[in-house]
């Protein structure tokens, strides 16, 4: 089975595979984000376009059918607001703004995660996350008669 890092909680026992699927990850929510900004250049084109139609769709229109004696700048505008093509597309921009926002912040998050790999590093280098040692001294005996003796003096502490 093969090892998934994750994004947000880089294991510190598992330092060579998290700095070895580093790369990996982080293209993956790089890649992600572009794809994101892509789309959402996509829809803001298309958002224009469907508003440059509304608009024409507006300004062609007989002023009477609409109740007005003309058709002003403030009316056009007004009224593409309303047509519901243009909505529908000012949705979809917002919702794909909202993605772009959020693989930022993954590809902000495997930028951090490469620094807390660096620092569990140095760590590591410097025995701060060290694995527990017995002296290579002691026998087998010693050893357990270490684990078997009470850790303080049960018998003279104070209850509250």
């Amino acid at each position: 089975m093969s090892y998934k890092p994750d994004l947000l909680e880089p294991d510190p026992n598992r330092l060579d595979e998290e700095w070895v699927a580093q790369p990996r990850l982080y293209h993956e929510v790089a890649d992600q984000l572009e794809q994101m900004k892509n789309k959402l250049r996509l829809a803001e084109l298309e958002k224009e376009v469907v508003e440059a139609e509304a608009s024409l769709e507006v300004r062609t229109r007989d002023p009477e059918e609409l109740g007005l004696k003309s058709i002003t700048e403030d009316v056009v505008k007004r009224l593409v607001v309303l047509d519901k093509r243009v909505r529908s597309a000012k949705e979809k921009t917002t919702v794909l703004e909202g993605q772009v926002g959020e693989a930022s912040v993954k590809v902000r998050a495997a930028e951090h995660r490469k620094t807390a790999l660096e620092n569990l590093v140095q760590l590591k280098m410097r025995d701060y996350i060290a694995e527990p040692k017995m002296p290579k001294n002691n026998t087998d005996e010693k050893r357990r008669e270490v684990f078997r003796k009470p850790q303080g003096d049960w018998k003279n502490v104070r209850r509250t």
